[in-house]
C-alpha cells in the first residue's frame, strides 16, 4: 500500500468521474485523479499559510498583526508608538535639549540646520564702531560724564585765575598792567642784562674773576701731554680699516694658509657699532646686537656709555668717525698642511722684540682665534700637531661679554716668523670652520714699565 504523490500546485479544476470511465487504480489510474488534484490544492494552500506565518510571503490584506511592533525615532527628537495594524497610531515627539540654558540672549550661535547651539549676552566688543556724529542721544555734557578725571573745568580755570589775581598787587593784577610796568618792552630781559653789563668790569681770565679751583688751557694741555707721552704709538697704521682695495681687503693686513680670507665690513655688522641718536631710526630693527647688519642695525640709544665708549666710534658711533670698518675673518673646514693659518698685521718688528702689547675687540661666530708665539701653526714632527696659541678666544667668551664683543688687552709673545728680515705679529686662525670679527686692533712695543695703552 502506498500514498499518493502530492505536488505543491494549484489545480485549475477537479476531474468528474464519468459512467464510462473504467475502474482503474494506481498512481495514474482514473480512480485516483480527483484525490491527487485535491491533495495538490491542499499542499499549495498549506505552503501559502506557512509563508505568511514565517514572513516569506507578504500579506496584502490583514486586520492586524499577530505581534505588535514598536515604531521609534531618535536623534534631535524622541518618539515611539506600538503598532499592530488594527488602526492608526500616533504619539507626541519630545525634542532633545540643545545644551543652551533657557533665557533671552543677544548673541546666539546657529548650526547649518538652524539649531541654536550656544547663546551669550552682548559685550562691548560686539558693538560695531560708529562715527561720533551717529550718536544722537545720551551724550554727556560734562568732563565727569565722559570719565575724564585730569581735565580742568570752567570753574577750576576761573578759580586759578582768581588765585593769581588775588595774590598780585592791585596795580599789577592784569596782563595790561604787567606790560605797562616793563614799558611794553618785548626784550625786557636783554635790556636789563645790557644795562647790568655796562655797570661792571669784565675779565677775560679765570684769575680775573678770582677763580682758583678751575683748570686753565695750559693746565689741560700739560696734563694731556703727559698722558700722551706715556702711550706707545699704535704700530697698525690702518687699525680703523679706512683704506681698502676693490675687494674690500684692508691695507696692511695679509693672510696665509688654509683658505683664510679677510674683508673690511661695516661696523654695524654683529652690533659692534650702532646708531647713537635721540630717536630710534626706522631701519634699526635688529632685536639684539648679535643680529645687527648694515641694513638693520641695533640702536644703542642716545649715549651708550658702556664698553663702546672706549672703542673710538665707527660710522657715526660714539666718537664720530664716519668711514671706519671692522675685519671679517673666515676659514673653511678643510684638511691642513704644515705651515701657518694666520692673519698677519704687516708690522715688521725688531728682531730683538719678543713681547708686544696687543688689544682688540672680537666677536666669534664659530671657531676660534689664537694669540702668542706660533699661534695657528701646524707642524708634522709629532704627527701634524696644531698650535692654538697661548691665548684662545672662542664663541663662548664673546657670548659672555657685554653685547657679545670681547675685548682682549695684554702682553703677547710674537710668532717667530721671519719675513723680509723682520719678526711679525699674527693672529692664529683655529681649526675647522671659522667666522670671526675684529675691531680696532692696537699693537705697540712697550718702552717703559709705566706706559699707558689706548682702548
Amino acid at each position: 500500500m502506498a500514498n499518493l504523490q502530492e505536488k505543491i500546485t494549484w489545480e485549475p479544476g477537479i476531474y468528474q468521474l464519468e459512467t464510462s470511465d473504467p475502474v482503474l487504480a494506481g498512481p495514474d489510474g482514473v480512480d485516483n485523479v480527483q484525490a491527487k488534484q485535491l491533495a495538490n490544492r491542499t499542499a499549495y494552500l498549506k505552503k501559502q499559510i506557512d509563508d505568511l506565518v514565517s514572513g516569506a510571503l507578504v500579506a496584502e490584506f490583514a486586520d492586524r498583526l499577530k505581534t505588535p511592533r514598536n515604531i521609534a525615532m531618535t536623534g534631535d527628537g524622541n518618539w515611539n508608538v506600538m503598532f499592530d495594524g488594527s488602526g492608526n497610531a500616533s504619539a507626541a515627539m519630545t525634542l532633545r535639549d540643545s545644551g543652551v540654558a533657557p533665557g533671552s540672549y543677544g548673541m546666539v550661535t546657529v548650526d547649518g540646520k538652524g539649531r541654536v547651539t550656544a547663546g551669550r549676552q552682548m559685550t562691548g566688543d560686539d558693538v560695531p564702531a560708529h562715527d561720533w556724529n551717529k550718536i544722537s542721544t545720551g551724550k554727556p555734557t560734562t568732563l565727569a560724564g565722559y570719565g575724564i578725571g585730569d581735565g580742568a573745568s570752567k570753574i577750576d580755570l576761573q578759580n586759578t585765575v582768581n588765585g593769581l589775581v588775588a595774590g598780585a598787587p592791585a596795580n599789577l593784577n592784569t596782563l595790561q598792567e604787567l606790560a605797562a610796568a616793563v614799558n611794553n618792552d618785548p626784550k625786557y630781559s636783554a635790556t636789563v642784562d645790557g644795562k647790568l653789563g655796562g655797570k661792571a668790569d669784565k675779565a677775560s681770565t679765570l684769575a680775573g674773576y678770582g677763580i682758583v679751583d678751575a683748570a686753565s688751557k695750559s693746565d689741560l694741555n700739560s696734563a694731556v701731554g703727559s698722558v700722551v707721552s706715556l702711550m706707545p704709538p699704535n704700530l697698525i697704521a690702518n687699525s680703523h680699516m679706512t683704506q681698502i682695495d676693490e675687494n674690500a681687503i684692508p691695507a696692511g693686513f695679509s693672510v696665509i694658509g688654509g683658505g683664510v680670507m679677510i674683508k673690511a665690513v661695516h661696523p654695524y655688522t654683529k652690533g659692534y657699532e650702532g646708531p647713537y641718536t635721540d630717536t630710534k631710526p626706522a631701519n634699526a630693527t635688529a632685536s639684539a646686537p648679535a643680529n645687527a647688519t648694515p641694513d638693520s642695525p641695533f640702536w644703542f640709544g642716545v649715549n651708550y656709555m658702556g664698553g663702546r665708549s672706549e672703542r673710538g666710534g665707527l660710522s657715526g658711533g660714539w666718537g664720530g668717525m664716519l668711514n671706519g670698518g671692522i675685519m671679517k675673518i673666515t676659514a673653511p673646514n678643510q684638511p691642513r698642511s704644515p705651515g701657518f693659518r694666520s692673519v698677519f698685521m704687516g708690522v715688521k718688528l725688531p728682531l730683538s722684540t719678543n713681547l708686544v702689547y696687543f688689544s682688540a675687540w672680537f666677536f666669534v661666530v664659530r671657531g676660534s682665534i689664537g694669540l702668542g708665539s706660533d699661534a695657528g701653526y701646524m707642524w708634522d714632527s709629532k704627527g701634524m700637531q696644531f698650535n692654538p696659541g697661548v691665548v684662545v678666544i672662542d664663541s663662548k667668551m664673546t657670548a659672555a661679554a657685554p653685547d657679545g664683543w670681547y675685548r682682549y688687552s695684554g702682553m703677547v709673545s710674537i710668532s717667530r716668523v721671519t719675513a723680509l728680515g723682520g719678526a711679525q705679529f699674527s693672529l692664529g686662525v683655529g681649526e675647522g670652520d671659522v667666522e670671526v670679527y675684529m675691531a680696532l686692533p692696537y699693537l705697540a712695543v712697550p718702552f717703559n714699565q709705566n706706559y699707558m695703552v689706548s682702548c
